[in-house]
């Protein structure tokens, strides 16, 4: 991941706390969690009529260098 991408996240992380201090605190990587899912959620709702994905098995994606 970009750095400088990486470091504003860190930030969004900070602000999205901050501002919702009636909800739970969420350790960054909860956060980071939560934004994936719904970025999953809103790809499968877009792209295969809302329904789950057929999970890709672990290994099957190259690691970019």
């Amino acid at each position: 991941m970009d750095a400088n991408v990486l470091g504003r996240a860190r930030t969004a992380w900070r602000a999205e706390s901050v501002a919702d201090v009636d909800q739970p605190y969420r350790h960054f990587s909860q956060w980071i969690a939560a934004v994936i899912e719904e970025a999953v959620i809103d790809s499968e709702r877009r792209l295969n009529e809302g329904l789950p994905y057929k999970p890709t098995p672990k290994g099957q994606i190259g690691r970019s260098q």
